[in-house]
């Protein structure tokens, strides 16, 4: 889908701790919507464009155990 970004990281082994994630939009994309999701739940995150990275701030850390999966959906 045009305009729509999809990041999925998943953990392989032991745990990471997650603040922020930080992404790169095509030249020229404005960012008008970011969702955070880890295991069908929406995660609170705040984001912030410069140029085209995006750093998103997790409102509250997570901690991501062995398999779980977390993804991105930045549009654009």
């Amino acid at each position: 889908e045009p305009g729509r970004q999809v990041q999925t990281l998943r953990l392989r082994h032991g745990s990471l701790r997650l603040c922020t994630l930080a992404f790169e939009l095509p030249e020229g994309a404005k960012l008008a919507s970011a969702e955070v999701g880890l295991g069908g739940a929406r995660l609170a995150a705040k984001a912030v464009q410069d140029g085209a990275r995006v750093l998103l701030t997790l409102e509250a850390p997570v901690t991501l155990a062995e398999d779980q999966e977390i993804s991105v959906t930045l549009k654009s």
